[in-house]
């Protein structure tokens, strides 16, 4: 989910609706700050329209947390989230979290590197 845009504007709803900062809200995997994030970064009006937006993206086949380390980038990109060593490490690991080398080494029961 590449397409999220974010603003001065979209931050502080964001913020306001969560009731937590920025960069608080970067590291909170629940589904409310996904659906938050999901809401206004994609400029949708409603809760039920970015659960579908989830779920469309879900069905792609990519897990929903994915939609966080998108965020983080856009973020960084958009000079909103400065891109810090332990941000750059996070980031790292939430891509290797998702790409399917921890998932398979899991199942297969091999210890990952």
């Amino acid at each position: 989910m590449k397409d999220l845009k974010f603003t001065a504007t979209t931050i502080d709803a964001i913020e306001t609706e969560r009731g937590m900062p920025l960069f608080a809200l970067v590291a909170d995997f629940s589904m409310a700050t996904i659906i938050a994030f999901v809401k206004h970064g994609k400029g949708l009006k409603t809760k039920q329209e970015a659960l579908q937006a989830i779920d469309e993206y879900v069905a792609e086949g990519h897990v929903a947390q994915e939609i966080m380390n998108n965020v983080a980038e856009n973020l960084i990109e958009s000079h909103f989230l400065p891109l810090t060593p332990e941000i750059e490490a996070a980031l790292k690991l939430q891509q290797e979290m998702f790409s399917g080398k921890a998932i398979s080494s899991v199942s297969s029961g091999e210890k990952t590197k």
